[in-house]
């Protein structure tokens, strides 16, 4: 009688057409992929609200993937549609974008969703909040404060097998699919010039904070209760500037007509810009990048990650 498989385990992804949740379901469909078993390790529930939309049908193409249509509102009727035991969870929430708030929107729906786990017996969440700086995890942003009590009503007031994952800035937010958007243009020109030029900013890609994800799940005996901050390269404005017209040929930063009086007007009419950017030149991040990178060898530093993810229309004005 051959040996048989282990069976898979049951992860269910929230926001899986997101970056973050989006980086975790390509993760782990890509171990299933390199297990050579079927089924694979693990079955990935991706999370989603249109299971008929274009990214979640890429999604679902993937092996050991199922779509699980729902909302983050709602977490017990999501573990009720589970095929099985669900084994892990990977927690991320809309933030300051919310249509509810934070307060109303992202904490609620962090708690609700880590008090259902634990209800249902979840043997590994993992839960994704923010790189808080050197000065600790109280910070003046509100979206980072957000994360901060979600991590505090986790050690506290739930007795989850938790990891805790801490990215930085998004490499993905300044290479959007469409570059002649008036939001992506925006998004460029506030970061190249609402930097002070001497700030050093760190940045993750979003397939990495999938990948550590990834890893966790792999490996829960070494990651329960571990922080887990993610970042692959710190970069002034004018390296990212740099990096990018090196890849592209191109520059960064696009034309617009008074391009950077609106982006100091956006930043300082807008309190979680205004907060944010005033911590990111006051305090930063604070990664150890070798350590992460001999953890996580696949680690992508800024140019990669262009040469790599960046489809043309992100970057072709």
């Amino acid at each position: 009688m051959g040996d048989q498989p282990l069976p898979s385990k049951i992860v269910l992804v929230m926001l899986s057409t997101g970056t973050q949740g989006g980086g975790v379901v390509k993760a782990l469909a890509n171990v299933n992929k390199k297990s050579g078993r079927t089924p694979g390790p693990f079955v990935v529930l991706a999370q989603t609200r249109d299971p008929t939309s274009a990214k979640s049908k890429a999604l679902a193409s993937l092996p050991g993937v199922q779509l699980l249509r729902g909302t983050p509102t709602d977490p017990g009727a999501l573990f009720d549609s589970a095929p099985g035991q669900v084994y892990g969870v990977f927690s991320v929430q809309q933030s300051y974008e919310n249509p509810k708030g934070i307060e109303n929107g992202e904490i609620m729906e962090a708690k609700a969703l880590a008090d259902e786990a634990a209800k249902r017996g979840v043997k590994h969440f993992v839960y994704t909040g923010v790189n808080f700086g050197p000065r600790g995890p109280k910070t003046s942003v509100p979206h980072f404060e957000s994360k901060r009590r979600i991590e505090e009503y986790l050690r506290i007031k739930t007795d989850l097998p938790t990891t805790f994952l801490r990215p930085t800035t998004f490499m993905d937010q300044l290479a959007v699919p469409d570059a002649n958007s008036m939001f992506a243009k925006l998004t460029k020109i506030i970061m190249l010039t609402q930097l002070r030029p001497d700030t050093r900013l760190h940045f993750a890609a979003g397939s990495d904070i999938g990948g550590v994800a990834a890893l966790a799940f792999q490996n829960r005996d070494r990651y329960i209760g571990k922080v887990v901050d993610i970042a692959g390269e710190a970069l002034t404005p004018q390296e990212l500037a740099d990096g990018w017209r090196e890849v592209f040929g191109v520059e960064m930063r696009p034309n617009m007509l008074f391009g950077s009086t609106l982006a100091g007007a956006v930043r300082l009419s807008t309190k979680e810009l205004r907060t944010m950017f005033q911590h990111f030149n006051e305090n930063g991040y604070n990664v150890d990048i070798p350590a992460l990178r001999a953890e996580y060898p696949e680690l992508k530093d800024w140019k990669t990650y262009l040469r790599t993810e960046v489809p043309e229309s992100a970057w072709s004005y």
